[in-house]
């Protein structure tokens, strides 16, 4: 059976959590301030630093955080200037790299002919009256031609896994399904090139040598991934 937070917490002298977009770890970290456990939170991404520590105005920071690149090293260390900031090594890219080349079994085609779209949820950021995400697919649909000559586009869309699995049925087509694979990896190894906004599974695909491009409809955002190699649709 799953512990209660106050179980988990009570008897320990250090919590590992993560800095995710639920409540969860937040009243955790909370919980374990209160009992004087040290506290360590991994942040494994490039957005929204402070906010992932405050809820109801309330901000509860950790002894340490945990990044895993250069660039979250130095954002982290400007935003949290009392806090120990520790770069590891991201040996979850290095794996999930790995892992994608042997799942590979076509070579990568150019140009391409398999698109695979990493959607997410943009917390209710609209653009031109749509949520930000539907107005990305549809700015990607509509510029195909920027991206690709062949007249044989699949593309996939993988859901976020807080999304609803019916949340883009309204964007299949004879070419367009949803991912139905459990595994990130197979999706990335089924790929030609790989779109999305700014999911960390775009800085996976790079990683793995996959093109990459970010699909903000211009006016809207910017991708905030520090990885030269994800192209702009915008300015393609």
């Amino acid at each position: 059976a799953l512990l209660s937070i106050t179980d988990v917490v009570k008897g320990a002298n250090t919590l590992l959590s993560g800095t995710g977009w639920g409540d969860l770890e937040y009243y955790a970290r909370d919980d374990a301030k209160k009992k004087g456990v040290y506290n360590i939170a991994v942040i494994d991404h490039w957005t929204a630093y402070k906010e992932r520590f405050v809820r109801n105005n309330i901000k509860i920071l950790p002894d340490v955080i945990i990044v895993s690149d250069k660039f979250a090293r130095n954002q982290a260390d400007k935003i949290f200037p009392d806090v120990q900031i520790l770069e590891l090594d991201n040996s979850y890219l290095h794996y999930e790299s790995r892992l994608i080349s042997s799942y590979r079994v076509k070579a990568i085609n150019r140009p391409p002919k398999r698109i695979l779209a990493l959607m997410e949820p943009c917390r209710n950021d609209h653009f031109n009256g749509n949520l930000l995400e539907f107005a990305s697919l549809e700015y990607l649909f509509d510029n195909l031609n920027r991206i690709t000559d062949s007249k044989e586009v699949e593309i996939c869309l993988r859901p976020h896994p807080s999304e609803k699995r019916d949340k883009y049925d309204s964007f299949l087509r004879k070419n367009i399904k949803i991912s139905n694979n459990l595994s990130l990896g197979e999706d990335l190894a089924w790929a030609d090139l790989v779109v999305g906004m700014q999911s960390y599974a775009m800085a996976i695909a790079v990683h793995a040598c996959i093109p990459t491009i970010s699909i903000f409809p211009p006016g809207s955002y910017k991708c905030i991934l520090p990885y030269s190699e994800i192209k702009h649709l915008s300015d393609l």
